[in-house]
């Protein structure tokens, strides 16, 4: 886990750091939205799964509700458990 706390440290962290395997993101945070950085992510690493977690019902018309998982914000590991179950195990080199 890599904690950052805004859309440009993300982006930093995701292009310095190949073996990052999931990203999850708050709408709401400091430079950019999660909106925003999703964007951002699609266009450098595409194959990278980006979870974002909101506490708006709704997001903006421009975007696609199933083309971004969404995590109810404030949840719980539990949830995240229940979808994403294991880390990769893949061997670390």
């Amino acid at each position: 886990m890599i904690p950052v706390g805004a859309g440009a440290r993300a982006l930093e962290a995701i292009d310095s750091t190949p073996a990052i395997e999931l990203v999850i993101t708050d709408q709401a945070m400091p430079g950019m939205t999660g909106l925003q950085l999703i964007e951002e992510i699609r266009a450098r690493r595409p194959e990278l799964p980006v979870i974002l977690a909101t506490g708006y019902a709704e997001l903006p018309q421009t975007v696609s509700a199933s083309s971004i998982a969404r995590l109810a914000s404030p949840s719980r590991n539990v949830r995240l458990q229940k979808r994403w179950p294991q880390p990769s195990t893949r061997a670390r080199g």
